[in-house]
């Protein structure tokens, strides 16, 4: 048997949304668990690299319709902006002494809508209809790029940003349902490390609380480059992701999930090759090391400490998307008594030499005695899919035991959050170990053409 792969479209899908309900656009849906949950979403990880040609819509000036309702991802209250069924955004802000504002959404490549000019000093405009993600966005007044008011706030490209959530089939897996919800904790402990208090952010489950004798697992989950330990909660919705899985898969280990911010600053200059984005090889070079000695030996014990764990590695996952699976990669691999599942979501690398790069340990099958899971999950419209893909087949041939998800879309939180709804019903199981694929040559996989427009 080959490495245990996946294909998304034709299986998850089936199980994307819980129960009857009433979808965005007003139609009834019958909605049933067709598939197991096994079977299924900057700086660096902002730095989207879809391909798909919907992204590259140009933006055009239709009003609003009748139709249109103000977003999820608006403050209480905000009229703007919102959403017409067809997924066209309109944008509405009030500027009375500008001369020129602009909206630029982050998307494949940044798209900026020149908003038009009316009565009362408000600027409005309205775009082509937008595929389904969350996206980032700004506010352009006169050459001066900010926030809109109107909308919640999401850090990303290392700083805060405003941000639409555009609803899509898959949008059940993350919206709040009627079901035992879990709990977000801010934590603060103070790291020697770095001589200063961090935060982090850890969800605890639904069952938490009401079994206080009751000891749990625990997943730690990174964010991209250029985001922090408030992306997975509010761009990537792990809570309510998490909490609409353990509603419908009673079977699912209830675990924590804890966030960190990986990006943390070095206190020495970079040794040659210790950091950074070697030639073609995306982050793979980056040891991480300042973020790998807050987490071995600050975090993971101070949450061991004042959480109700399993303090041993068959009951710790370390998981990550782009950088943070590049993360997973290097300091996972590296701490093999520290974790024995690991995750990576469009990891930010490329062009391994299986031979040199950690340690050795991918070219090594004795591996497959150590690791529970080793998964991996990448869209074909994702920038990084081609290097990642050639990791998977080099992968197969040295009979290392994986999991390959190869799905649709390209760098964006639509696609991580799908991924976390995959890989963590996997984590914990008594029974589970991946199977181990044949050493043998798998056949070549033609390269996936670009969506057209």
């Amino acid at each position: 048997m080959r490495s245990f792969c996946i294909n998304t479209p034709s299986f998850l899908r089936g199980l994307r949304r819980f129960s009857p309900s009433r979808d965005r656009e007003g139609a009834v849906s019958s909605w049933s668990v067709a598939a197991p949950l096994l079977c299924g979403a900057g700086g660096f990880a902002c730095q989207v690299f879809l391909l798909f040609a919907l992204a590259a819509a140009s933006f055009a000036q239709t009003p609003a319709t009748d139709a249109a309702t103000p977003l999820s991802s608006n403050v209480q209250g905000a009229q703007y902006p919102q959403m017409t069924p067809d997924r066209r955004v309109t944008f509405r802000l009030r500027a009375t002494d500008a001369t020129k504002v602009q909206v630029r959404v982050e998307m494949p490549k940044s798209v900026t809508l020149d908003l038009q000019k009316g009565d009362g000093g408000y600027w409005t405009g309205t775009t082509d209809p937008l595929p389904p993600s969350f996206w980032y966005y700004s506010v352009i007044v006169d050459g001066f790029t900010t926030l809109d008011p109107s909308s919640k706030t999401f850090f990303g490209y290392g700083r805060e940003c405003s941000g639409i959530e555009i609803p899509g089939p898959d949008s059940a897996l993350w919206d709040m349902d009627d079901v035992p919800r879990g709990t977000l904790r801010d934590v603060w402990y103070f790291s020697r490390s770095t001589s200063g208090w961090r935060r982090a952010k850890v969800y605890t489950p639904p069952d938490y609380d009401k079994e206080p004798l009751a000891r749990f697992p625990v997943l730690y989950l990174q964010h991209g480059a250029g985001e922090n330990e408030t992306s997975w909660s509010n761009q990537g919705r792990e809570t309510f992701i998490m909490d609409n899985v353990y509603s419908i898969r009673t079977s699912v280990k209830q675990m924590l999930i804890v966030n960190d911010n990986g990006i943390v600053p070095a206190r020495t200059p970079a040794s040659p090759g210790g950091g950074g984005r070697g030639r073609g090889r995306s982050m793979a070079d980056n040891t991480f090391a300042e973020f790998e000695q807050v987490l071995v030996n600050e975090l993971i014990p101070y949450i061991d400490k004042n959480f109700r764990t399993i303090p041993d590695r068959e009951h710790r996952a370390f998981a990550g998307l782009s950088m943070g699976g590049a993360q997973a990669f290097r300091i996972g691999l590296a701490h093999l008594d520290t974790f024995a599942w690991l995750g990576a979501f469009s990891a930010a690398v490329a062009n391994l030499d299986f031979a040199k790069d950690y340690n050795g340990k991918l070219a090594d099958p004795q591996i497959n005695k150590q690791l529970r899971l080793l998964w991996m999950g990448v869209g074909k419209q994702d920038g990084l899919h081609d290097g990642l893909l050639a990791i998977h087949q080099n992968l197969d041939k040295a009979g290392i035991a994986h999991v390959w998800e190869e799905s649709e879309g390209g760098h964006v939180w639509g696609e991580w959050r799908v991924y976390l709804t995959q890989f963590a019903p996997l984590l914990f199981q008594d029974d589970y170990r991946t199977p181990a694929p044949a050493p043998s040559t798998p056949p070549a996989m033609p390269k996936p053409a670009r969506r057209q427009p």
